[in-house]
């Protein structure tokens, strides 16, 4: 584009750009490097005289049409920065019929299919997202290359005051939204406050105490500045967004069994949020074949519920929908199961108060085998609901998974310590609880390994030559056998050497104590050396290239030894 028209497009008056046209109206075509033409450039910048005076020109009227290097029109330009006045321009001007027939500039799209609506809905301008329904009451039906309507991006940008003017002045519109979910999807997620979410999520990234101990008199004034304000914010935005569901609802109450690419509704998000309202107004509405809806996991409503700690939700649930109670996700986990491996204490105490939770739902075993007590034990996440499960006379103490554990088993086996460990196994078997018969064989020292690694190991099948050592026919493990004895004779020896040597006063027998252990250490390293070398290369027999590596990296030893000695 021309240099001088950009200046007098953004900086001169309307007159200037009119005696422009009269002398250049060739330069009015050109466009900038990113294909916009001068109509793009008075639509950035809300410049509508200066737009109404190109229009005039019968010749640049078609301009309005014209799309740049992304596939927008000057109206999707309008619409993108709020230029109301301009907007106003190109529709009436589209609407005139002064330009040559083909597609209405309103419905033209963009590279990524959004139309001039999605830009203005997008970007919260209400009035023209109020023009252009007028003008085209087919907009808020289109979908963009994402799959989303006009209405699914106010909503999920949480411009309720558009959305609400979509549902009130169109005559049709579309709920679809991104990755199959649709507006009623994005009414629950947005539904909650940014702050206290993200500072929920920003809390579990560090323990609380590092931000007492780290926070400066300062960052914790700004801090604090966040809670009372967001708290308010968070109750009068529930409300709000509780109120318009049961608007979206009253419009297509069909969206509310619609399920995104993971297989969750709008319900499955109220309860994963705790949007409490919204749920209740959700509840109203549904029947029977919602609440037995899984998801891609295979989870119902009350798994969600457990998982994420709503006892209030599930006590709902557990009274309205008794039947999927007991059900089973894809890794045969019931809602006991997820409440106690996400520690969820108040959900696992109503769990195991209920009267639908029988003794074959308290112990079911998922498809590891393991029962809600084995998940409390592996996960610990808190030791109030493993004490509530121990001293319940309903939960089996003894089950055993899939890899043959017990409860007792998996605590000896995990790293608590001493005392701990020691408590936990007590109050377990105290209560009914007991080891495996493996693991008790393995401690009376039926089947223990061995406490010394032989190369090759050693011969398990029966026989008389059971438990000797497999390699013990080749020469390379008879010399290992005999270095190995060497240098613990050499290292002993120097040791009980250098211990005598403390009891003797004399400088010359004490010198020749020296010497020996000096010459007894180098011998045991020199043996201990062979010995790492030739039961290396005894074990590694099948692959001769890398028993010769090992080999030619322990005879380096040597050479080094030699360097020092004649040094």
């Amino acid at each position: 584009m021309d240099t001088k028209l950009y200046e007098t497009l953004i900086a001169g008056n309307a007159a200037a750009l009119r005696e422009f046209a009269t002398r250049d109206l060739a330069a009015f075509l050109q466009v900038t490097t990113e294909g916009d033409n001068v109509l793009h450039v008075t639509a950035k910048y809300n410049l509508m005289v200066k737009t109404a005076a190109i229009i005039e020109n019968p010749s640049l009227k078609s301009l309005v049409n014209q799309k740049n290097s992304k596939g927008d029109t000057p109206l999707h330009v309008a619409a993108r920065m709020g230029s109301f006045e301009t907007a106003e321009i190109f529709v009436n001007c589209a609407n005139s019929g002064e330009i040559e027939a083909g597609e209405r500039v309103t419905k033209m799209v963009n590279q990524v299919n959004d139309t001039a609506l999605h830009d203005a809905a997008r970007n919260g301008h209400f009035r023209i997202v109020e023009l252009l329904i007028k003008v085209d009451c087919e907009l808020p039906t289109l979908l963009n290359d994402a799959g989303e309507s006009p209405l699914f991006i106010a909503v999920d940008k949480r411009h309720l005051h558009i959305a609400l003017l979509i549902l009130k002045d169109a005559p049709d519109f579309s709920f679809a939204g991104r990755n199959d979910m649709n507006a009623l999807h994005a009414a629950v997620i947005r539904s909650q406050d940014e702050v206290l979410r993200l500072s929920s999520y920003m809390v579990k990234l560090k323990s609380p105490m590092t931000y007492l101990t780290n926070m400066s008199f300062k960052h914790s004034f700004k801090f604090s500045s966040f809670g009372p304000s967001a708290i308010i914010e968070a109750a009068f935005q529930n409300n709000i967004y509780r109120d318009f569901a049961k608007l979206l609802l009253e419009k297509c109450e069909r969206a509310l069994y619609e399920a995104d690419e993971f297989g969750w509704t709008p319900l499955y998000y109220s309860i994963h949020f705790g949007a409490f309202g919204i749920f209740k107004v959700f509840l109203d509405k549904v029947d029977s074949s919602i609440a037995h809806k899984r998801d891609k996991r295979g989870m119902t409503i009350t798994h969600i519920a457990a998982r994420e700690g709503e006892d209030a939700i599930l006590e709902l649930l557990a009274y309205k929908f008794p039947e999927i109670w007991d059900l089973q996700d894809y890794e045969g986990q019931t809602p006991f199961h997820l409440a106690v491996e996400r520690g969820k204490l108040a959900c696992v105490k109503f769990i195991l108060g209920i009267g639908l939770s029988h003794d074959g739902l308290i112990n079911q075993q998922d498809n590891k085998g393991n029962t809600a007590l084995h998940l409390a034990a592996i996960h610990g996440n808190n030791q109030k609901i493993f004490d509530l499960l121990i001293k319940d006379g309903r939960v089996d103490k003894t089950a055993r998974n899939n890899e043959g554990l017990t409860v007792i088993d998996i605590i000896l086996l995990k790293e608590y310590g001493y005392y701990e460990k020691t408590w936990v196994t007590m109050s377990l078997a105290s209560n009914g609880g007991l080891e495996s018969l493996e693991h008790s064989i393995n401690k009376n020292g039926r089947k223990t390994r061995s406490s010394f690694t032989m190369p090759g190991g050693y011969k398990s099948d029966g026989g008389p030559e059971a438990g000797m050592a497999i390699l013990s026919r080749k020469t390379a493990f008879r010399v290992f056998v005999v270095a190995n004895a060497l240098a613990f004779c050499f290292s002993t020896t120097s040791m009980f050497l250098h211990y005598c040597r403390s009891f003797v006063e004399k400088l010359d027998v004490h010198a020749f104590y020296t010497y020996l252990t000096t010459m007894l250490t180098s011998y045991g390293i020199t043996a201990m050396v062979i010995a790492f070398v030739s039961g290396t290369y005894a074990a590694l027999a099948d692959t001769p290239g890398l028993a010769k590596a090992v080999l030619s990296i322990g005879c380096s030893f040597f050479g080094l030894q030699l360097v020092v000695y004649l040094k």
